[in-house]
This record gives structure tokens, sequence and C-alpha cells, in this order.
């Protein structure tokens, strides 16, 4: 599975044809977000990641979201301490912040973490959680009444048309990022944060042959107001990457998660994975309102 990566402490960068390889190494687990090589390879703007294998773990460095500093990661649960160690003290000689970053939960699900505690301060990385959402749930906004009467509200106050569209025509990619770019034009989150992100949406929609990514679109009288782009990974499990809508249209994301989630639960998926809210104080409150459980993450550094 591995003999296409170097082995650590070499690196290389991240390739698209790595997807297979990439894709092998969360087979037998839940999706978490930075690890969908749709994802990796979307936010793959500078620095760019670099991959690498320890231990026959995924070993990764790659920016922050938000800060876009490097830092590195491990997807994987074999020889969890020897791999810790080793990549801490690569951190040290390499200048980088001693601080391994996103690590999921199912890493350390077979290991004592009481072993880890007198050497090694692990935190919970809250603003990194991945949300998982019931599709089933979503599809009606069953006990979800705040989301459905915002949906209610929508839906009796515009004439509105849902096409679940082809990423690979040329016309459907100019229609998305031209919203995109209007979108990020009147949104002013932290300007790092909207350029990496635009940058991201124009690279999923270039390889969206090689990724297979689908979108969600939703007009009123013939003008886009709104797309959710968004993946299904296995049977069970679906990944939504990037949204963005008109919230003039009062009700249109919540709208937009619906309309999503029926696509979805008719394809047999049970949840959809919605990313992490990088503690971002609205977006935390929006998410949570959709009653989700998460997919824990860590952060491990030397005591």
């Amino acid at each position: 599975m591995n003999n296409t990566l170097p082995a650590f402490p070499k690196f290389r960068y991240l390739v698209i044809e790595d997807k297979k390889t990439i894709d092998q190494f969360l087979n037998s687990l839940p999706p978490y977000s930075d690890f969908i090589f749709s994802s990796l390879w979307s936010w793959n703007t500078n620095p760019q990641i670099k991959i690498s294998t320890l231990n026959n773990n995924l070993v990764l460095q790659m920016p922050d979201y938000i800060s876009n500093k490097s830092f590195l990661t491990f997807l994987g649960s074999n020889k969890i301490e020897h791999t810790i160690e080793t990549l801490l003290d690569y951190c040290n000689k390499q200048n980088l912040e001693a601080v391994l970053r996103l690590l999921p939960e199912h890493n350390f699900k077979n290991h004592d973490l009481s072993k880890l505690h007198p050497k090694y301060e692990l935190k919970e990385d809250r603003d990194n959680f991945d949300y998982l959402l019931s599709i089933e749930k979503i599809s009606t906004m069953q006990g979800l009444y705040s989301k459905k009467n915002k949906v209610t509200q929508f839906q009796k106050s515009y004439k509105y048309k849902v096409l679940i569209e082809d990423l690979n025509k040329k016309s459907v990619q100019s229609k998305i990022i031209k919203f995109a770019r209007s979108w990020f034009k009147n949104h002013h989150k932290r300007r790092v944060v909207n350029e990496n992100e635009l940058v991201a949406i124009e690279k999923i929609l270039k390889h969206s042959r090689k990724l297979n990514p689908k979108v969600i679109c939703v007009y009123v009288d013939n003008k886009l107001i709104g797309f959710s782009i968004f993946e299904l990974i296995n049977k069970d499990y679906a990944h939504h990457g990037f949204q963005k809508a008109n919230r003039d249209y009062k009700g249109i994301y919540e709208f937009i998660y619906m309309e999503m989630a029926k696509y979805l639960k008719g394809l047999g998926a049970s949840h959809l994975n919605i990313e992490q809210d990088l503690g971002l104080e609205g977006l935390r409150e929006a998410k949570l309102g959709y009653q989700p459980t998460f997919l824990k993450k860590y952060t491990i550094s030397h005591k």
C-alpha cells in the first residue's frame, strides 16, 4: 500500500495520483475530513502539502487552515509512541512548532492513553472536531424545529428549483466560481481564509473528473442563490466540502442541507461529514443546531 510514498523522514509533495493510496489508509475508518483526498487536494495551496509514511502510518506536513503555518499530523495506529516521539523530534530539528495536530481519535482506539499522559500533553482539539450529521434526520429535519421552521419559511417564500448538476461541465464550473467570488467579496472573514478557500474551490473544479465531487444548486427565478459541493465516500458516509449561499434568501442554508440529505438518502448513505467549525462562533452555533455527533481529534506535545 505504501510503496509509492517515501519513508520518513523523507517527504514529497502530494500529487493527484496519490488518491488511491490515501483512500486505502481511510478504508477501515470513518472519513476524517482532513484526510479525505478531495479535501487534501483542494486545500493543497501554499505551502503545499507533503506526504510520507512512518510505521505504516500516513504522515502529512500541511498548512493550518487559518494561520497557514505548517505542522505535522498522522493517520494510523501503528507503534503510536514511537511515531509520536519521532515526529516531535523532527519538529524540533526542523524548527516547526513541536505539536502534532488533527490527530484522529481512531489513532488511539487500541492504545492505553494512560501510557501517554506521563510524558505527553494530549488535548482534545475541539475547534477541529468533525461534525457528523444523520442523513435520515436532516432529510426531514425531524426534531430540528428551528431548522425546519427556516426550511418551511424558504419553501413558502420562493419559487425555487433544485438541481444536482454535472461539475465536469465548464458552464457549471463557471457559474460556481462566479458565485463563489461574489460571495467572498461580500463576506469579510479573515482574508487568508477567504483566499485559501476560493483557491480550494477552484482546484476541486479543475480536477473534478479525478475527484468525482457532486454539486447541488438552488435557483430562484433562474438565478443561482446557493450551492453545495459534496461527495459519497463509501456506502455509509458522505462528505460536504464547500457551501455558499445568499443569506438574503432566509432559510437557504437549511434548505440546501435538507435537499442534499434527501439525495444522499436515496443513495443509501447514513451520515454526512460537514467538517469542523475552526472555532468560528457563528459557524459552531449553526452546525450544533443539527444535533451532530463528532469525530474527535487531538493535539499532542511534550509536557
